[in-house]
């Protein structure tokens, strides 16, 4: 999994990169759209995470992400 601060729904916040297949990245987006019991929204059926975001959308809210403009493309990843 690949940590990513980026710049979606007006605000920066952390998505978790989970995989990628057919042009899109399988993401777990903690601030996506929330069902009736308050738990976010898995629009990508069987696909890791809870949604797909396509890889042009990804890199420009990725490079969005940071800290009054430092530290552009901002990930953090596990061993």
């Amino acid at each position: 999994p690949l940590i990513l601060l980026v710049y979606l729904y007006g605000y920066q916040h952390y998505i978790t990169v989970l995989g990628y297949k057919d042009g899109a990245f399988n993401v777990y987006d903690p601030v996506f759209a929330r069902g009736e019991e308050g738990m976010t929204i898995d629009d990508n059926a069987e696909e890791p995470g809870n949604r797909n975001i396509a890889a042009d959308e990804l890199l420009a809210s990725w490079s969005q992400g940071g800290v009054a403009g430092f530290y552009r493309w901002y990930a953090l990843t596990g061993m």
